[in-house]
């Protein structure tokens, strides 16, 4: 069989979405080959992956049976849409796979980190309701480390998002940590609006920490670094002596003088 040249010829019709030539191409080189299950998955991840549901649509019709899938390969056509932002397609796909989705109760299917990898807000909310009682941490995390702005807001300010994250100190921490990281301070500080609104007890315990004030000093985040400095002296309730003295050695090492001046103006 000359797969190999089948192969080589047929994938770049699917990527440019050239469906006249595919469909040429199927019916000459490929229908005989229908039942040859790994070249039949080829086609479909690629599908997925370029958002091409012409393609599968012609595998549908010419039966190749879905149902021989196993739940991992499931996942992965499922991820290849939901990373390139194909929310029609993974509709689409959901539909033609129903079938395995309830044979393996949907588990392990849908990842929360695939929902939120290209920022689509429709698709976080499809996982969502695919997967309708998972622990949502991941993709929380996941959604600030990645600047998703919306989603992350969608999480907070929607109730039924919000009782599925396991708010802990762990949670908070990467997820002010990723925060830190982002150029822009926009969601440090929708964070700090949101624990306090909604995790205060536990968001005053955690801000008695200097692990998050060391990273600041490090990246130079001067405006976030005060944010910090003065949420923990706020929250320093037993009036202990703080000392920042590993944060104000970050600070001399990123060569921060704005932090410098600030720690020894605070007399911290």
């Amino acid at each position: 069989r000359q797969i190999g040249s089948v192969i080589e010829n047929i994938i770049p019709a699917i990527k440019n979405h050239q469906n006249d030539l595919f469909d040429w191409l199927f019916e000459q080189k490929f229908t005989k080959t229908i039942q040859d299950k790994e070249l039949t998955q080829r086609l479909l991840l690629v599908s997925s992956e370029n958002g091409n549901p012409h393609s599968i649509t012609t595998i549908v019709d010419k039966g190749f049976d879905f149902l021989s899938l196993d739940r991992d390969f499931c996942r992965r056509i499922i991820q290849g849409a939901s990373k390139n932002g194909f929310y029609k397609l993974l509709q689409f796909l959901s539909i033609i796979m129903n079938m395995n989705f309830e044979r393996d109760n949907n588990f392990g299917v849908f990842d929360y980190e695939s929902s939120v990898y290209f920022g689509n807000l429709s698709i976080f909310k499809f996982y969502l309701q695919k997967s309708s009682s998972a622990i949502i941490n991941n993709a929380l995390t996941s959604a600030v480390e990645k600047e998703c702005v919306n989603i992350v807001k969608y999480i907070f300010e929607t109730d039924s998002a919000r009782k599925r994250v396991d708010f802990n100190t762990n949670i908070m921490n990467t997820l002010f940590s990723n925060s830190i990281r982002l150029k822009s301070n926009y969601l440090f500080k929708y964070l700090i609006e949101q624990f306090n609104k909604y995790q205060k007890n536990l968001f005053k315990k955690f801000f008695i920490s200097y692990d998050l004030l060391s990273q600041a000093c490090y990246l130079n985040k001067v405006e976030i670094a005060k944010e910090i400095v003065s949420i923990m002296i706020e929250c320093d309730n037993e009036n202990k002596r703080i000392s920042f003295s590993l944060p104000f050695y970050n600070a001399v090492i990123a060569g921060s003088i704005e932090l410098c001046h600030f720690f020894i103006d605070k007399k911290v």
